[in-house]
């Protein structure tokens, strides 16, 4: 077992750690071609060049995978109509829309057109979506309200009152390894509720203050519970069982190491 997940469970009886929001990449770097023991992925897909590498990864261990399927903003590699088509013939393999958003870096109109039509396929379809809102979370607020939706704010940077507005909302919001250095990920992260929140790594980003700047990948989101609990001030085992639950509460299905 990772000495990472050990570190975080202690002696317990071992439980599920998950990793709500990491990606797979057109070409898999060796890392993700190691098990993660014990550790629950929710793959992202973030263009048309990914699609396939997320969707066999997620299918190789239905039973700590869930399927993400979604065009990025940034992504060049992306046809909505193509998606669209992909999305609506493996319909029942995908557990949610994913990772799809807005960001500042790129124009506004053409980003929430792409945005809008895949939160349009994750409501036809009732899943959830799994967001990314750089520089862009207003907008995407905005955006969401007019959908009844299972909604993860990935990697929330937003401030304290937009963290209260996404709660309010019933929206969960995830945190990743800058819980381990960054004030600001501290204080947002003590602010949420712990029904509302849920953890990741973003793998395979690179993080310049942890980790030794090595590419991360989901044993890595042993670190962050540990941080994340004593943060909140909950005991390691029951803030693992509370993630869970929220994890669970979010796909809208049980989340356990029993293939479907």
């Amino acid at each position: 077992m990772s000495t990472r997940v050990a570190t975080a469970r202690g002696t317990d009886p071992p439980g599920i750690l998950v990793d709500a929001h990491a990606h797979v990449g057109a070409t898999p770097a060796a890392g993700w071609e190691a098990a993660a023991p014990g550790v629950a992925v929710f793959y992202n897909s973030t263009g048309m060049d990914d699609l396939s590498s997320t969707f066999e990864f997620a299918m190789s261990d239905r039973s700590l995978s869930a399927l993400f399927a979604g065009l990025h903003p940034t992504n060049p590699h992306h046809d909505l109509n193509l998606f669209t088509g992909w999305f609506e013939s493996h319909a029942s393999d995908v557990d949610g829309v994913g990772e799809i958003g807005l960001d500042q870096r790129i124009p506004l109109e053409g980003s929430r057109k792409e945005f809008v039509a895949q939160l349009e396929l994750a409501s036809r379809w009732r899943k959830p979506v799994s967001v990314h809102t750089r520089g862009r979370l207003r907008d995407a607020l905005d955006d969401l309200s007019g959908f009844d939706l299972r909604v993860l704010l990935h990697w929330f940077q937003g401030s304290e009152q937009e963290l209260e507005e996404s709660m309010e909302r019933g929206y969960f919001v995830s945190f990743g390894p800058p819980v381990l250095y960054s004030k600001k990920m501290e204080r947002l992260l003590v602010a949420t509720r712990m029904d509302r929140l849920l953890l990741e790594t973003d793998s395979p980003v690179r993080y310049g203050a942890c980790f030794e700047s090595r590419e991360s990948w989901p044993t890595m989101i042993g670190s962050v519970y540990f941080r994340a609990a004593g943060l909140k001030e909950v005991g390691v085992r029951d803030f693992e069982r509370s993630i869970e639950e929220n994890a669970s509460s979010y796909l809208g299905r049980p989340f356990s190491a029993t293939p479907r």
